[in-house]
């Protein structure tokens, strides 16, 4: 949908972000229900996307949506090109971590196998917490990932 630039809100440091379109989740409370409808993205390859990135001038970028995994195929190839150019990346997803390992896709492993950190769950607005950092309600989880195995979780 967009790409937006020097954000402290969407993960650790000063990033990108990539929002994507396209969600099957329908939070209610979701802060960005435009991008529900894969129609109201604008098309972009992959090399638009990165040479954007590169214009920011740090190697930071959180992918956001909608959520990126209702295009697990575009974001596979997104994230490949990005960790060969030593990015640092963070993904937010409704999915949890759990249900995105029992999908048993190829494109879902290779991309956990490829990011640093997922931003899990739903979210809740019952659980909405504005004192939590970088998600939006007290049941997501940041996984802190190396070659797809969670680290560390906050």
């Amino acid at each position: 949908m967009d790409i937006k630039f020097d954000s402290v809100a969407d993960g650790e440091g000063v990033r990108s972000v990539v929002f994507t379109a396209g969600c099957p989740h329908f939070c209610r409370g979701c802060h960005n229900p435009k991008s529900w409808n894969i129609n109201n993205g604008e098309e972009m390859d992959i090399n638009e996307i990165v040479e954007r990135l590169e214009y920011a001038g740090h190697k930071k970028v959180t992918i956001s949506g909608g959520d990126p995994f209702f295009q697990s195929n575009a974001l596979s190839g997104l994230v490949k090109e990005l960790r060969e150019r030593d990015y640092d990346i963070w993904v937010y997803t409704g999915y949890t971590f759990d249900e995105l390992k029992n999908m048993g896709s190829q494109d879902v492993d290779s991309i956990l196998a490829s990011i640093n950190a997922l931003v899990d769950g739903r979210f809740v607005e019952s659980l909405k917490c504005p004192l939590i950092q970088y998600r939006g309600s007290s049941n997501q989880k940041i996984l802190h990932l190396k070659d797809g195995l969670i680290c560390k979780t906050s």
